[in-house]
């Protein structure tokens, strides 16, 4: 896997993801959460439709692919410690149809399924 340091970060910093960037949110005066409603929103996500999310990151963004789609959500990202962060929410939640891979989007032709909207950062 290319892209070492950028891993390595990651790894570091994913205890912290959250909390951090919901402090920087309030700190910013602006709501992380209603970003993401309006994010999503305007992706005019059809119900069924499967979505990939490159940079899924701890997963902050499934609740609100889960309001227009029962699809598959599919989440890569290039640190593993964020994909544990992610897999517990996904199980804490009982998100259903979510799977996640550890990987970097240069790799993405792999994929053999038909994605509806990619998302990435």
């Amino acid at each position: 896997m290319r892209n070492i340091t950028q891993k390595a970060l990651y790894d570091i910093y994913a205890p912290y993801y959250d909390l951090v960037e919901e402090h920087f949110a309030r700190r910013m005066d602006f709501s992380e959460e209603k970003l993401r409603s309006k994010k999503v929103s305007a992706m005019r996500i059809r119900e069924g439709a499967n979505v990939l999310e490159v940079c899924i990151g701890t997963g902050g963004n499934i609740p609100y692919y889960r309001k227009y789609t029962s699809g598959l959500i599919v989440g890569m990202d290039i640190s593993d410690k964020m994909l544990k962060m992610c897999r517990e929410k996904v199980r804490k939640h009982s998100w259903g149809s979510v799977e996640l891979m550890l990987g970097c989007a240069e790799y993405l032709f792999h994929l053999r399924i038909r994605i509806t909207f990619l998302i990435g950062y």
